[in-house]
């Protein structure tokens, strides 16, 4: 048997295979991140249990990042489950441990042993999908929907800089050591503090003490900050900019209205039911059409109108309404619904309360 070796290293930001930190760690990640970027208000805000309509369009989100399996899965978490926290969405959520490690750095010293437990530099998953999330975040005009994608992102970018996620077959005892120790540390309030295990590897005879110290989260959390400053100055929304969601019959008929609004100078974007999602987080929005409009127009607007101007709509074949609703799907947003019993209402209510939209939209921009 070979002679067992020792190397003591105190690791700062470095990382290990299929670990991660622990949900504490993640958290502070997260709400230290956010606070010193957009402010504690935001963190009291954002990151507290937010309303089913958030969590739906937060939902959908995770839909086109991961995949169907993620998005029931965040959908049952928030209406059987309750309340989880953004930075320990993946690890609850996702089931996606394959990306959270990053080969490109090895904290194993040349040798036999540095072949054997460290992995291809090329297989680095975790800082890439950390980027994705942050790109995502980027995209979005909602604060706390960008605080969202902020934080999931944080969580890959750190799994990525954990020393366990840097090389191959520690043991579970050494992971339960180390994270398990951070994490207790950072949920009782330390300021300065250290974890350290003598490390064994499966398949292994070699043996290394691993240290990681508050030197290590501050780091981590120093590079956090300064993506997340990236992230929050960047404009995702200009003003004079509209959203005009509508089926393709609605908007068809009621073309003339977008042209009115490019001739009073507003930059004009035809939404459908395939891309509402996403630039439904606009300052200001325009939908033609009522709760049973097709194309997947009326299941938005169901969620827009209340139960009065959902009857309104159906008292009479001449029925007609136009509703504002102020944030909607972000704070400072203005929401219109212009739609009427069917098809030719509807392009009555453009025709009779149309002027008065872009009155409105001319005096708040």
């Amino acid at each position: 048997m070979k002679k067992k070796s020792l190397i003591i290293l105190t690791i700062l930001g470095l990382s290990i295979q299929a670990a991660s930190w622990g949900p504490a760690t993640h958290k502070y990640f997260c709400d230290n991140a956010v606070e010193q970027v957009w402010g504690a208000g935001v963190v009291k805000q954002c990151l507290p249990k937010k309303s089913s309509r958030f969590m739906d369009d937060f939902c959908e989100l995770v839909y086109l990042m991961k995949d169907a399996q993620a998005y029931k899965a965040c959908r049952d978490s928030y209406k059987k489950k309750g309340f989880i926290h953004p930075a320990n969405i993946p690890d609850e959520l996702f089931n996606d441990s394959e990306l959270f490690h990053d080969y490109s750095h090895c904290p194993v010293r040349p040798g036999p042993a540095r072949y054997q437990l460290c992995g291809d530099r090329e297989d680095a998953p975790a800082p890439s999908e950390a980027q994705r999330w942050f790109n995502k975040a980027k995209e979005q005009s909602d604060t706390c929907m960008r605080v969202y994608a902020f934080c999931i992102g944080s969580v890959y970018y750190s799994k990525g800089e954990n020393p366990l996620n840097q090389i191959r077959g520690e043991t579970q005892d050494c992971y339960d050591s180390i994270v398990g120790g951070i994490d207790d540390k950072i949920s009782s309030g330390l300021m300065y503090y250290r974890a350290g295990k003598r490390c064994e590897f499966e398949n292994s005879d070699f043996e290394q003490e691993f240290s990681v110290s508050e030197k290590t989260i501050e780091t981590i959390l120093e590079t956090l900050v300064k993506i997340g400053r990236n992230i929050s100055s960047s404009s995702v929304s200009e003003e004079g900019k509209i959203i005009l969601f509508a089926n393709s019959i609605d908007y068809g008929l009621n073309r003339d209205f977008h042209d009115s609004l490019t001739a009073k100078g507003f930059t004009v974007t035809r939404a459908t039911a395939e891309n509402f999602q996403t630039l439904k987080y606009t300052k200001y929005v325009i939908i033609l059409g009522g709760h049973n409009s097709p194309e997947g127009v009326g299941d938005v607007v169901s969620s827009v109108l209340n139960s009065d101007e959902k009857a309104a709509l159906l008292n009479s074949t001449e029925s007609k309404i136009i509703a504002l609703r102020d944030n909607m799907w972000m704070m400072n947003q203005k929401v219109w619904v212009l739609a009427g019993y069917g098809k030719e209402q509807t392009h009555e209510a453009v025709i009779e309360f149309g002027g008065e939209v872009v009155g409105e939209v001319g005096k708040v921009i």
